[in-house]
């Protein structure tokens, strides 16, 4: 009987060659692709959330400044 190797999903890399190979249900992905993985989504939350922190700053003059605060 020939057993089909294992092998990640995404990278192609055998079993052998991962440290840790998680079983999905149509296929497994290693370590290596993880690690990948989440530094693309933490980098894709980080954009996000710059863009919405951008998106709320209201910029104001210097001489619009000085005068909210001479006022008070």
């Amino acid at each position: 009987m020939d057993k089909k190797e294992i092998k990640c999903s995404f990278c192609g890399r055998d079993k052998q060659d991962t440290n840790v190979l998680i079983a999905g249900i149509t296929g497994h992905i290693c370590d290596g692709c993880i690690t990948q993985a989440q530094n693309i989504i933490q980098e894709e939350l980080s954009q996000r959330s710059r863009s919405e922190m951008e998106g709320s700053l209201i910029l104001q003059r210097p001489s619009d400044i000085r005068g909210s605060l001479t006022s008070t």
